[in-house]
């Protein structure tokens, strides 16, 4: 028997409409571009993800992750930071 195709979508688009960008600032511009390539959804708070695309627009050639690490971590915050399972902190019994 042959297989019939399901009118299942496979993704979906979604517009967004916003007013001109006259007057406003670069970090709210490329939000916005962000909330229309899907990497942001409206409400987000990851700002690190503006900051990211935001430091590979600026750049005129490639860049290692490093590089884009120390263009966006101030210096008093470059320590790395690990975040530690709440089981592994307890002393065995």
């Amino acid at each position: 028997m042959p297989r019939i195709a399901t009118a299942a979508p496979l993704a979906h688009i979604t517009l967004r409409r916003y007013e001109k960008p006259f007057q406003m600032e670069r970090q709210e511009l490329v939000r916005k571009l962000c909330l229309s390539l899907g990497l942001l959804q409206p409400g987000d708070s990851r700002d690190i993800i503006v900051d990211i695309f935001s430091v590979l627009l600026d750049a005129k050639e490639p860049i290692s992750v490093e590089e884009i690490t120390t263009r966006i971590t101030p210096p008093s915050q470059t320590r790395h930071r690990t975040i530690k399972h709440p089981q592994a902190t307890q002393a065995p019994q």
